[in-house]
């Protein structure tokens, strides 16, 4: 296990909020050559080594990891509701004749 590494990820992850990386590169900073059930207990453990007592989301596309402080939600209720215009008062430009 390379805790310098997983402590490096940890900073990120408070920094930025998530951070996206290479699942063999996650499995390799945790000292694991092949995805087994206990990997994300590892992980979990290490957070909270790191004193971190909020949770840790994970979410995996393809071959790519993405860990994040704050849980997922379902943006498309939000973005799919009608909104109405908001009507706003147009300023008026005063008109001005040309000098003479």
């Amino acid at each position: 296990m390379k805790p310098d590494l997983l402590h490096s990820l940890f900073h990120d992850i408070q920094a930025y909020g998530s951070v996206r990386l290479k699942k063999s590169k996650l499995l390799w900073m945790l000292g694991r050559v092949l995805e087994t059930p206990t990997v994300w207990d590892m992980l979990m453990r290490e957070w909270a080594e790191f004193g971190q007592t909020r949770p840790l989301f994970g979410f995996q596309h393809g071959d790519e990891i993405t860990l994040s402080i704050a849980a997922a939600e379902d943006i498309g209720a939000r973005w799919t509701t009608r909104r109405e215009p908001v009507a706003r008062a147009v300023p008026l430009l005063q008109h001005l004749e040309p000098a003479a």
